[in-house]
């Protein structure tokens, strides 16, 4: 019986103290401030946050891939830069404040960056009153058992 009520409350304090799951995935969407000869938008795969994390971008056939780094948000204001040669020179900026590219000085393109929410996971997770109902239900079980097991105490 010892041994049972080990194991539940090992499983119990196991599921109370289970972290919690906070990646989410998220498209990006470029806009641009303007483009010297190719004129069509970035396009990404999707990024999953919390960052660090990469994305693949595509800018005129030709592929790079961008480094978010660490402590970034996808609230955040994003500026991207791209210059074309034989490969491509892709530059993302983090800035505060609204931080709009001014035009496209010396780069092929340039605009803004953001995330829209792709999905979500979900985890199910037993509420808290699930879990004390549960830690109730085993004590009185417990108690029950212990009570038939002792005889005679005067």
């Amino acid at each position: 019986m010892r041994k049972l009520l080990w194991i539940i409350l090992t499983v119990l304090v196991l599921a109370v103290g289970a972290p919690i799951a906070h990646a989410d995935s998220y498209e990006p969407f470029f806009t641009t401030m303007g483009c010297v000869g190719v004129c069509a938008l970035p396009t990404a795969t999707d990024v999953v946050f919390p960052a660090p994390t990469t994305m693949d971008v595509t800018f005129d056939s030709l592929s790079a891939v961008v480094t978010i780094p660490l402590g970034d948000k996808t609230t955040d204001n994003y500026v991207w830069y791209a210059s074309v040669g034989s490969s491509l020179t892709f530059y993302l900026v983090d800035v505060v404040g609204p931080g709009y590219p001014d035009g496209c000085q010396g780069y092929t393109g340039c605009g803004t960056l953001g995330f829209g929410v792709v999905s979500t996971p979900t985890m199910p997770e037993p509420s808290s009153s699930v879990l004390m109902l549960l830690g109730v239900g085993l004590l009185l079980m417990a108690r029950k058992r212990i009570g038939h097991g002792v005889s005679g105490v005067s």
